[in-house]
């Protein structure tokens, strides 16, 4: 009976470690959030207490007000390296209602911190930029969103520079015109010198003054099919080649 009782016992035990790991023995927390020049960004807290946490970051939606990693929007910082505060930076979120919260994973189990609600307003036109793609020697494609809460832009686009880190309108630049409403965009960008850094970012004007967003920075590629000359042909001239 004695042993009997022993192995409830250690059964017992088993079942509320398995609970405690499965519920999270971490602590987790949200915390602010803002959204400027272009980018918003989450924060959070995290205390391990120990447990190995295999991935941590947050989720957001402005549909679901409990968002999962599992069908919402999530940034993955992965392995957690000291416990404390930690933050997820993404491009500017669109004027909405948002809904947010951290996560942690431990033992392959998520554990969700409180949501949070997040309302994103903009005073004026900003032009984001999402990537730089079909990048060659000489040229690349822009794609991004300008978001225009009311009114119109007189001017929006984007500037690069491989000098400028901070690149204006002074700089190059491809300008779209005036635009009364949000939309998505793809700029096409050329002159540009090859196997050279850039950083672009775009802009929009509002109250007649240029507003900056975001910034991202690529590389062009190396040029093909450059004839390089090796030895002089002696003789007279060649025709017909």
């Amino acid at each position: 009976m004695l042993v009997m009782k022993n192995k409830i016992w250690l059964f017992s035990v088993f079942l509320a470690f398995f609970a405690s790991c499965e519920n999270g023995v971490f602590k987790i927390a949200t915390s602010g959030v803002e959204t400027e020049a272009g980018l918003t960004t989450f924060h959070g807290n995290i205390n391990a207490g120990g447990t190995p946490i295999s991935d941590h970051g947050h989720c957001w939606s402005s549909e679901n007000i409990e968002p999962s990693i599992e069908v919402d929007h999530k940034t993955s910082k992965g392995t957690l390296i000291l416990d404390g505060s930690f933050k997820s930076t993404i491009t500017a979120l669109s004027p909405n209602t948002y809904y947010y919260r951290s996560y942690g994973v431990a033992s392959d189990v998520v554990t969700y911190a409180e949501t949070k609600t997040y309302v994103v307003n903009f005073d004026g036109a900003i032009s984001i930029l999402d990537s730089v793609y079909q990048i060659s020697p000489h040229g690349a494609y822009l794609k991004g969103k300008l978001m225009l809460p009311s009114g119109e832009t007189e001017n929006y686009g984007a500037c690069w520079s491989s000098v400028n880190t901070e690149p204006t309108i002074v700089d190059r630049n491809y300008s779209a015109g005036i635009k009364d409403y949000s939309d998505d965009f793809v700029f096409p960008i050329s002159n540009l010198n090859e196997s050279t850094t850039y950083t672009i970012r775009g802009f929009a004007y509002h109250d007649g003054k240029p507003q900056y967003a975001n910034s991202l920075t690529f590389t062009t590629t190396e040029s093909e099919n450059i004839w390089v000359e090796k030895n002089n042909v002696t003789g007279r001239q060649r025709t017909g080649a």
